[in-house]
C-alpha cells in the first residue's frame, strides 16, 4: 500500500541573501512517492511566510515591504517556484520562514525554509543532490550538486568553494571518500559503501566571492539494507543436467518503506568478480535451475551467491549459505556419456525446453541452459574418454546450427532498450557467445553471423545506456 502523501520539497537550506537582487525559491522537486517521475500526478502549491524580528516575535503574513509581492505571479496560488523581487524584504534584523503546502487534493504535506536577508551583494548559492528519494542505498555512488551565481557576473571564475561535513561520522572534504577530484568543485560525488547505513548526514557548501561568504546545506538519510536471513543451497554436488540445484534467500528484512525485498541469484569461477545470472532479481525467495559443470581447472566448482535488494537499491550479498562462514560452493560434474553420438542425441532432445522457456518470455534462463549444453559440449570436445565419432564439423552443427540461433531468439524482439532485466540478458548472452567460440576448430560460417547479430543488439543497447552499463559488459565485449 502506499503512503497517499505527497512530499515537499524546498531546494536548499537556511540561507543569507541579498535583498538588494531577486530571490527564487523553489519547490518544484515536490513529488507524490506512490508515483513514477515520469507519471506524477497534479500536485496544488500554497506557500506563506512568517517573519521574525529580533525580539523573537513572529508576525504571520505582512512579509513584504508595502505593496510588493501580493500577486500570484510573485508565487502564490499553484506555482511551484515562489519569486521575490528585489528590495521586497524588509532590513530590520528580520528572519523569514518560506513554508510550502504541496497537496494532491486528499492529502498535503509541508516544508519550510529560513531566508536571512542582508543589504550586502553577496553570491547565490542553492545545493540539491542529484536523486531526490526518502533514504540513499550506501552501495551507490551519492551525487551532491550546488547552483552558483556570483553577484559580480566578472566574479564567478574567481569564486571559491568548499564542502564540509555538518552532521555525520564521515568527512567529506578528505579526497579518500570521494570520486570527484576534490572537495572545492561546485559537484561532489562520493565513492559507494563509505557512508554508514541508518545515518542522517548535513553537508554545507560555501562559497567566497571577494572575501563575502554565502553557504547552503542539505540533509539527507542513508538506508539500511537487507537483513538477519539465511541463503541455503541442496544440493552442494550433482551432475550437469542431471540434478536440479535449489537456491534459497530466507527470512530477510527491510525497513516497511522499502519494501520488496528481491533476490538475484549468481555464480562465477571461484576468485572471480565476473558473475552469470541464474535469476534476475525478482520477489521469488527460492529458485530451481540447472547449471552448467564446474570448471575443469576448479574442479568442476562454482561460487554461488545471492543479491538481496530493497526498492531503493540498497545491497545485501550473501556469499556464505548453509550456515557457513565460508564461501558458498557447489560442484557440477560434467554429464558423462557413452559416445558422442549419445551426446549429441541427447543434447538435441533438450532444444524444445529451451524453446519452451523462450516462449514463456524467460530470456535469462533460457541462456542459462543453454550455457549448459554448451559447456557440456566444449568439455567434450576437450577431453574426449571414447573415441571420437563425431567430427569437429558436426560438433560446430550442433552449436552453430542450433544453440546459435536459440540463443539470438532468447533475446528480446523488441531488442535491448527498455528492457528491465537488458543487463543481466546482455551478461549471460555475451557468456554464452564466448562460449561458441571456446573450440575454434567447431566455429563455423553460420556461428560468426548469429554471433554478430547478437552482438549489434548487445551493441545497440551499450551505446545507449550508462557508463555502468559499459563497466559490466566491457571485458566481454573487448573479448569478442
Amino acid at each position: 500500500m502506499g503512503t497517499q502523501v505527497p512530499v515537499a520539497r524546498i531546494l536548499g537550506s537556511k540561507r543569507l541573501v541579498s535583498s538588494l537582487t531577486e530571490i527564487k525559491i523553489d519547490g518544484s522537486s515536490s513529488y507524490h512517492p506512490d508515483y513514477p517521475v515520469s507519471a506524477q500526478p497534479l500536485l496544488t502549491y500554497r506557500w506563506s511566510c512568517k517573519d521574525t524580528p529580533a525580539n523573537g516575535q513572529s508576525v504571520q503574513g505582512g512579509c513584504f515591504a508595502s505593496g510588493r509581492n501580493t500577486g500570484a505571479d510573485s508565487g502564490y496560488g499553484d506555482a511551484a517556484i515562489l519569486t521575490i523581487p528585489a528590495d521586497s524584504l524588509r532590513m530590520r534584523g528580520v528572519t523569514y520562514d518560506f513554508t510550502l503546502n504541496v497537496s494532491n487534493a486528499k492529502f498535503w504535506n509541508t516544508a519550510t525554509i529560513r531566508i536571512i536577508p542582508t543589504q550586502e551583494l553577496v553570491p547565490r548559492v542553492t545545493v540539491n543532490i542529484q536523486t531526490r528519494i526518502k533514504k540513499y542505498p550506501t552501495n551507490h555512488k551519492l551525487v551532491l550538486m550546488s547552483t552558483v551565481v556570483a553577484h559580480d557576473a566578472a566574479q564567478q571564475s574567481s569564486l571559491t568553494n568548499q564542502w564540509t561535513t555538518i552532521n555525520g561520522d564521515v568527512d567529506l572534504s578528505r579526497t579518500q571518500f570521494l570520486l570527484s577530484l576534490n572537495c572545492h568543485n561546485k559537484t561532489l560525488v562520493v565513492k559507494p559503501n563509505v557512508l554508514t547505513p541508518g545515518q542522517t548526514y548535513s553537508v554545507c557548501l560555501t562559497v567566497t566571492e571577494s572575501g563575502k561568504n554565502q553557504m547552503d546545506q542539505l540533509s539527507f538519510l542513508m538506508d539500511r539494507p537487507p537483513t538477519g536471513g539465511v541463503f541455503e543451497l541442496s544440493p552442494a554436488t550433482g551432475m550437469a543436467l542431471e540434478k536440479t540445484f535449489k537456491l534459497s534467500a530466507l527470512n530477510w528484512q527491510a525497513d516497511s518503506d522499502t519494501l520488496p525485498i528481491t533476490y538475484g541469484f549468481e555464480y562465477m569461477q571461484k576468485g572471480s568478480t565476473r558473475f552469470r545470472i541464474l535469476q534476475n532479481p525478482t520477489e521469488k525467495r527460492m529458485i530451481q535451475r540447472a547449471m552448467p559443470p564446474g570448471p575443469g581447472s576448479a574442479g568442476n566448482v562454482w561460487a554461488v551467491q545471492v543479491r538481496i535488494s530493497n526498492n531503493v537499491g540498497s545491497v545485501t550479498l550473501a556469499t556464505t549459505c548453509n550456515m557457513g562462514t565460508s564461501a558458498c560452493f557447489v560442484r557440477v560434474v560434467p554429464k558423462t556419456y557413452t559416445s558422442d553420438d549419445a551426446m549429441i542425441a541427447d543434447l538435441n532432445s533438450r532444444t524444445s525446453a529451451i524453446q519452451d522457456l523462450i516462449d514463456a518470455g524467460d530470456p535469462n534462463a533460457a541462456i542459462n541452459y543453454i550455457s549448459v549444453l554448451l559447456d557440456i559440449i566444449n568439455s567434450a570436445g576437450g577431453n574426449r574418454r571414447w573415441s571420437p565419432s563425431v567430427t569437429d564439423a558436426e560438433m560446430a552443427s550442433m552449436k552453430c546450427g542450433t544453440m546459435a540461433p536459440l540463443l539470438y531468439s532468447s533475446l528480446p524482439t523488441g531488442g535491448l532498450i527498455g528492457y528491465p532485466p537488458a543487463v543481466s540478458v546482455s551478461r549471460n548472452a555475451m557468456t554464452s557467445l564466448l562460449q561458441l567460440l571456446t573450440v575454434t576448430t567447431q566455429v563455423n560460417d553460420q556461428c560468426l553471423t548469429e554471433i554478430l547479430k547478437i552482438r549489434n543488439v548487445v551493441w545497440t543497447y551499450v551505446a545507449q545506456g550508462s557508463t555502468t552499463t559499459w563497466y559490466l559488459l566491457k571485458p566481454d565485449l573487448i573479448l569478442l
